[in-house]
């Protein structure tokens, strides 16, 4: 089964959802992802489709990678990396 996202084409409808906003704070090495907002964590995952996109500046492109990988995600992104299998090495902030 091949998976083919339309991000251009999504990038209108998500623009419609409600985002957080207002005050805001900054949490150095949290227990766990307990509040929604934004989680700078290291990742492990094995997978044959990977879910966490990164930026590859040497190529222009944004890259779905296996193995260890580390970056700034939304909390919905790092649940949807947990229930296919990833693993969270480490939460920074």
């Amino acid at each position: 089964m091949v998976y083919h996202f339309d991000y251009t084409g999504m990038y209108a409808q998500i623009m419609k959802e409600g985002f957080s906003y207002g005050k805001y704070e900054i949490i150095e090495n949290p227990e766990s992802i307990s509040n929604n907002g934004f989680y700078y964590v290291k990742t492990y995952i094995e997978e044959s489709i990977p879910c966490l996109p990164r930026h590859s500046s040497s190529h222009s492109k944004l890259l779905f990678v296996n193995g260890y990988t580390e970056g700034l995600y939304w909390w919905e992104e790092i649940e949807l990396l947990l229930e296919n299998g990833g693993l969270i090495i480490e939460i920074k902030y």
